[in-house]
Parts: C-alpha cells; sequence; structure tokens
C-alpha cells in the first residue's frame, strides 16, 4: 500500500494545530457520516463497536471520542499521537485509539476481527495494480464480520478537468494564506494508473509537496472484487459525501456488508 510523504502529514498536522477546535467539530460531523452509513441517528448506537481504521482519519477519533474501541493502522505514530492530544479532555473522549504498526496481514495472523472497518480518503486508489487492490480487498473482507466502509471519488464519470486536477483549498493559518493544491499525470499506457502530485504553497512559498503512486477504483471493480471476497451487500450512499480534510473533492460513501 503506498503513502503520502511526510510533508503531508507536517501540513495535516498545521491545520489541526492552527484550530484544535474547528478541527473536533468537523471530526462530528465527519463521524455523522458514519452514523448515516450504518443507518443510525446521530450517535445513536446500539453497542460500543470494535472499529479498524485504515490510515488515521478524523472519523476514528471521533469514534473514539464516542466511547468506541478503536485501532488505527497504516497510521504515522506521529499523526495517532498529534490527534490524541489535540482531543484530550474532551468530553467523553475514550483514549483509546490504539497506535498499532501492524498491516492487514498481522491482524490476519492474530484472528482479529472488527465490528466496522474504515477505509476513507479513498483508501482503495494507493496501489499499483488491480492484483494488489484484489488483494487488499480480499485481507479486509478476513477481518470485518459487519460492515466496511470506505470512500470514492467518481472516476468513471469525472469531467476532463477533473480528471487532471482537483479545485484547490485554502486555509487561513495563523494570519496566512494556505494554498493546497492536488493534480494528477496520468500513465499514457494504463490509463488507471497515475502519479498523484500534491503541494502546500503558504503565499508565495513552496512548503512541501507530495508524489504518491495511485490507481483508480471503479464503483463496479469494487462491489466485484467484494462480492468475489464474500461480501453480501453492496450500497452506494447517494446522499452521503465524504471530503478529506485538505482537499475540496467530495467523495461518494460506500458501505460493504461482511455478515
Amino acid at each position: 500500500m503506498n503513502d503520502h510523504q511526510q510533508s503531508y502529514y507536517n501540513a495535516l498536522r498545521l491545520v489541526v494545530a492552527s484550530n484544535p477546535k474547528k478541527t473536533i467539530e468537523i471530526a462530528d460531523v465527519k463521524t455523522g457520516i458514519v452514523d448515516a452509513a450504518l443507518g443510525y441517528a446521530k450517535g445513536d448506537h446500539p453497542k460500543t463497536y470494535n472499529i479498524l481504521s485504515l490510515g488515521c482519519s478524523l472519523v476514528a477519533t471521533g469514534l473514539a471520542k464516542r466511547g468506541h474501541n478503536v485501532r488505527a493502522i497504516y497510521c504515522p505514530e506521529g499523526q495517532r499521537n498529534f490527534l490524541a492530544e489535540t482531543f484530550k479532555g474532551v468530553p467523553g473522549y475514550k483514549d483509546t485509539i490504539e497506535g498499532m504498526d501492524h498491516t492487514l496481514e498481522h491482524e490476519i495472523k492474530e484472528g482479529n476481527t472488527y465490528d466496522i472497518v474504515l477505509g476513507l480518503d479513498q483508501t482503495m486508489t494507493y496501489f499499483d495494480s488491480e492484483n494488489e487492490q484484489r488483494e487488499f480487498i480480499n485481507q479486509i473482507a478476513k477481518v470485518t464480520k459487519g460492515k466496511f466502509i470506505t470512500s470514492l471519488v467518481d472516476y468513471k464519470n469525472q469531467t476532463s478537468q477533473s480528471r487532471m486536477a482537483d479545485l484547490p483549498l485554502t486555509i487561513n493559518i495563523n494570519g496566512k494564506q494556505n494554498l493546497f493544491m492536488n493534480h494528477r499525470s496520468w500513465n499514457p499506457v494504463d490509463r488507471q494508473n497515475y502519479e498523484n502530485n500534491w503541494l502546500h504553497v503558504e503565499e508565495d512559498k513552496l512548503i512541501g509537496s507530495s508524489k504518491t503512486k495511485r490507481r483508480t477504483m471503479f464503483f463496479k471493480q469494487l462491489a466485484k472484487f467484494s462480492s468475489d471476497a464474500g461480501s453480501t451487500g453492496f450500497t452506494i450512499h447517494k446522499n452521503l459525501f465524504y471530503k478529506p480534510l485538505i482537499n475540496k473533492t467530495f467523495e461518494h460513501v460506500i458501505s460493504i456488508d461482511y455478515v
């Protein structure tokens, strides 16, 4: 599984630190998306869930705040610790986002299973090949005994402009305008593969950049691979959209049942 370079995580930390109160509010809104995908009113869960987050997301932190048992993997230790510091002292927050340096292979070997597995922020696109994506979905199926909740851009119906670049995002940090840009260089041979180029500019200064190899995942592909792995249901939530913290592109929310 591919990942961003460190400068991307440095930017996330900067955005979170610039306004912790706002970050907590955003986390609550994003966590409400999971409530809706589960079919519950805000926070009205019938039990305490065991949750595995693939990556360090605000939703994972928000669910821990509500008292659920959360483990985050594929998540840089510094990022985990920083989010825990941000939420420390928030009423109801249970400091149980476990900072395991595990992979899905570790989770499978230990026989761990989860009520909910989160793969937000387009988790399924951080791969070099279709075989890698398919194998990752097979691994997710082995640890999910409830729902896998993920998010994807509708790559099939992208406009030519959105295929090349996302709308830039500006955030005021300590009185200075910070611009975050995301554009893609597509492989001329395999049109599903691309290099994702991310840039962070503070007014007239380049603060950081990150280049990540990625691959599109279409809805029908995800449905097929999940069904092959043993899923019992696949839902694209038409009225639910997820937006990453430093990106303006809305992603479709998808839930996949493994029961």
